[in-house]
Formats: C-alpha cells, structure tokens, sequence
C-alpha cells in the first residue's frame, strides 16, 4: 500500500497545527488564506537499498508543503515554522493504513517563496516521509 497525499494531510491535520478543512491536496483552488496544500515533489528517488526495493522494509514519499498563509510575513513565517515542526517531529505516526516512520526535511527551515498574485505569503516545506513497506 503506497502513502498518498491525503494520507500525509491526514497526518498534518492529526497534529493539530491544522484544521483538515484548510490543507488541501495536488491543488488549492482559489488559494484561501490560511491554507495549506500537499503536494507530490517532482524529483527522482534514489534507491540506496541493498538488494533493492523488494530487500526494503520501508518507502519513501517526497512532498513539498506549501504554507500559503496571510498579508502578513511574520504570522506567515511563524506558522510556517510550526508547520514545520510538527512534520520534523513525526514518529510512528499512522495515516491510510500506513504507518509513517518519521519525516527528512530538506532544509534546516521553510524556505520564503515570496508572496502570491494577492500579495498572501508563502513558504514552503521539503520532505521525504519514510513509511512502512507492505508490498
């Protein structure tokens, strides 16, 4: 069984850092503020395994967190922050049938994309969330 999207809003949601109602998956229509939005990275997953993927006890699902909060860049910055905090602090967590090992995050922060076409600011988080393998 793969970690979907929804699983992972799921598990952002279980934290408490966000009503599920305000994360969205794969898109944000009409970008509300306050929202967050899940969404698939685009990169290539290296696989380190010996023996390869069938020898894995776990998988790996990249995810870049979108934090598309206010006008304001400090409750931005902050949310954001938390956000990130309670990904990074993921432990044994269970969404979708799967349970989530922990989260890597790519940067030591979430990273200031600027603000949107309505002048809302955005972060954004990188992640690979390490789940248990089924399969």
């Amino acid at each position: 069984m793969i970690l979907t999207l929804v699983d992972v809003a799921e598990c952002i949601a279980a934290t408490g850092i966000a009503d599920r109602s305000h994360i969205y998956v794969g898109r944000m229509p009409d970008k509300k503020p306050c929202s967050i939005g899940i969404y698939n990275l685009d990169r290539q997953q290296v696989q380190n395994t010996v023996g390869g993927r069938t020898n894995s006890s776990y998988r790996i699902k990249p995810v870049s967190i979108l934090v598309h909060w206010n006008k304001s860049s400090k409750d931005t910055e902050l949310k954001a922050a938390a956000v990130y905090d309670a990904v990074a602090a993921l432990r044994n967590a269970h969404a979708g049938g799967n349970r989530i090992l922990f989260a890597d995050m790519h940067t030591d922060t979430p990273v200031d994309v600027g603000m949107d076409d309505g002048m809302v600011y955005e972060m954004v988080i990188e992640a690979d969330f390490y789940y248990e393998r089924k399969d």
